[in-house]
């Protein structure tokens, strides 16, 4: 039983890690307006809602939808607004400058590690 719990509770810490690593990998290729580094975590399919067009793609046809986006905005910069967990799942939420005007950007990452959702509105002061 003692080995149980001591293997349960090394799994749970490397499972923390894990999604911190995930977080910050994600925040950091949002900030270089990279989509490639940000679909590496991405689940096979990935519901996207980018300003006014929401739909679910592919690993691969997300990739193309955000990489045009950051080819249309350039990033300026990216500012982690609020990070957290509920139920397993990690969302990240932040601000995100660009060249031409300011956006929310919001990320929902399942238990399984992986981007599950990727939102992005125009930013509402």
């Amino acid at each position: 039983m003692k080995n149980f719990i001591v293997s349960l509770f090394c799994f749970l810490l490397t499972y923390i890690a894990s999604a911190q690593d995930i977080s910050k990998n994600i925040t950091q290729a949002t900030t270089q307006g990279n989509a490639h580094s940000i679909m590496e975590y991405a689940s096979n399919s990935i519901k996207m809602n980018i300003l006014t067009q929401s739909n679910v793609y592919s690993k691969n046809q997300a990739e193309w939808v955000l990489k045009s986006f950051f080819d249309k905005h350039a990033v300026k910069s990216f500012t982690l607004q609020q990070k957290g967990s509920k139920e397993g799942d990690t969302f990240i939420n932040g601000l995100l400058k660009t060249a031409d005007g300011d956006y929310t950007i919001y990320y929902l990452i399942k238990n399984t590690n992986s981007i599950q959702e990727i939102t992005i509105e125009e930013y509402d002061n």
